[in-house]
């Protein structure tokens, strides 16, 4: 029986297709030829933190990852150099943030589902975030709290109010009627539901509250670990939710989300850094000479109109000449204080004792400012000055105010000529060329979360409009270093006025001088009270705010 003989296999030159030559490449492509082929890296940092080659094309993240995938960019810090952001902890091992640095490319396996509402896609994602970095590396107990709180405030996670009842609770006629735990527990539903509403409506305005207002109410502002580690967690999380497309609808309010977290990263321990380094010491020394407390002789807020504000002056002028009292001239209380001086009548105690009351006890309480006499004074800081006979206080104002610009002092500035007289211009002129000047303007609104600004008691001097008039302190170098342009310092300000300001003028040099302002004269800072970040934002100033009751 014949067999057919299999058909010999086919060459490879019985091919369709046979190279060269090759195929033309499509229109607008190039292919570069091997011979001319640069193999390019990652790159080392990148301005949105995503990992890059050399050519600006992202990496692409593989499905399943093995253990020694590692993020090779150290863009995702965000936190500052490479030698912070690659610390090492007490015990030799990294710190938790260069753990979760290496893991930011790990993109979630499948996705989220995008036909689930957002509520339900950032619920999932979050749980999945903190649940692969739980299984990586061990999270400290801090950080597990701060993630605890951002959730609540995010409305992530809803916050128990009422504990659990136990059977002997039902029995007790004093203990909590049922109604009354129903009424707790509707409450703080009713807080997280609007938490989460402000955040779903607006992710970026939630979380500018959440790094100002929500920091210093809760007293984190006083811890400087919390005040590095919150921007840390928060951005870990945002950054997920974005590389992970889990909000697509949101992205851009979630990029500026980011930015704002990037400024909170420097400027949230700032806060810390001015509360320590402000007043320094010569403010300080300012404050220790003039010897008045501001800070307990505040009138009325000032109403911000512009009406003239040499008007109330002359109306109160009038009023006093109506009622046939006359006013004490500056000159006449001068001569007076002299004569008292020269004269034989005898001390303070001498006079109180012939009039059958008790002196008056005489200790540093009785002092405005209680003063550290370990600071160093004023003589001690500028040397031989005539400050204390050029210059007195002024306008005493309490407002917020924002840094505006910092002026270091001129490099290889060389000393003033002596002046024979005593000048106030040469006075300011040797401050200017020694210290740092740091313009401040007002920080009107809500914003600032504090009161209108108010001026005391005991101002003296030409007008001062603190909602428009900005003034200028100075501070010395260490002080300097810390501060940061944009950020807000709540306190009292004094200024410090040219004795020549309050003296009597005849009608000419009067009119020349009519309506000058006191904007151009410095000032000094006697208390910091508040310091807010650049960005922020309270919840009075949102729209539509209702208050807690």
């Amino acid at each position: 029986m014949a067999t057919e003989n299999p058909a010999p296999p086919q060459r490879t030159t019985d091919f369709q297709l046979r190279f060269p030559p090759f195929p033309q490449a499509p229109e607008g492509v190039e292919i570069v030829p091997f011979k001319d082929y640069k193999e390019v890296g990652i790159l080392k940092e990148t301005a949105d933190r995503v990992e890059r080659d050399a050519l600006q094309i992202p990496t692409i993240a593989l499905k399943s990852p093995h253990s020694k995938d590692i993020c090779k960019t150290n863009a995702q810090s965000g936190w500052g150099d490479t030698e912070e952001s690659r610390s090492i902890g007490a015990e030799g091992i990294l710190e938790w943030w260069n753990v979760w640095e290496d893991m930011e490319r790990r993109v979630h396996p499948g996705g989220y589902n995008d036909r689930l509402p957002p509520q339900a896609r950032v619920q999932d994602a979050a749980n999945d975030f903190i649940r692969a970095r739980r299984k990586r590396h061990p999270i400290p107990q801090k950080v597990n709290e701060l993630w605890d709180q951002i959730q609540l405030h995010l409305g992530l996670l809803v916050e128990s109010t009422s504990e659990s009842v136990s059977p002997q609770s039902d029995s007790n006629p004093n203990g909590p009627s049922r109604d009354d735990e129903e009424d707790d527990d509707v409450s703080g539903t009713n807080n997280n539901e609007n938490r989460n509403l402000t955040f779903f409506e607006n992710p970026a305005q939630s979380i500018t509250m959440f790094l100002s207002y929500y920091v210093i109410n809760q007293g984190w502002h006083l811890d400087d670990e919390k005040l590095r580690e919150i921007p840390r967690l928060l951005g870990f999380f945002v950054k997920y939710l974005i590389v992970n497309n889990v909000w697509p609808e949101c992205n851009a309010s979630l990029d500026r989300s980011q930015s704002i977290i990037d400024v909170a990263s420097q400027e949230l321990i700032c806060t810390s850094k001015f509360s320590k380094a402000l007043p320094d010491d010569l403010n300080y020394a300012f404050r220790d000479h003039w010897n008045i407390n501001p800070d307990a002789f505040y009138g009325d807020p000032v109403p911000n109109d512009d009406s003239n504000t040499d008007t109330p002056t002359a109306e109160f002028e009038q009023s006093m000449k109506d009622a046939d009292l006359d006013l004490i001239d500056p000159e006449d209380m001068e001569e007076a204080i002299e004569a008292e001086e020269g004269g034989d009548l005898g001390t303070e105690n001498e006079q109180n004792a012939d009039d059958g009351a008790a002196p008056a006890s005489q200790s540093p309480e009785d002092d405005s400012v209680e003063q550290d006499w370990g600071r160093p004074g004023l003589m001690a800081l500028l040397g031989p000055t005539a400050l204390p006979i050029t210059h007195t206080t002024g306008i005493v104002e309490q407002s917020m105010r924002r840094i505006v610009d910092v002026i270091p002092p001129p490099k290889d500035a060389s000393p003033l000529p002596h002046a024979k007289d005593p000048s106030p211009e040469a006075v300011e002129a040797e401050l200017e060329r020694r210290f740092t000047k740091v313009v401040l303007s007002p920080w009107l609104g809500s914003k600032t979360g504090s009161d209108e600004p108010t001026i005391s008691t005991l101002s003296k001097g030409p007008p001062h409009n603190p909602w428009k008039d900005n003034i200028t302190i100075f501070v010395g170098e260490n002080a300097a270093k810390e501060l940061r342009v944009g950020m807000g310092l709540g306190g009292s300000w004094i200024q410090m006025a040219r004795q020549q300001d309050f003296e009597i003028q005849d009608d000419k040099k009067k009119k020349k001088k009519k309506g000058k302002k006191s904007d151009d004269r410095f000032w000094y800072m006697c208390s910091l009270m508040t310091v807010l970040t650049s960005y922020h934002l309270a919840p009075s100033d949102v729209e539509n705010y209702v208050p807690d009751l």
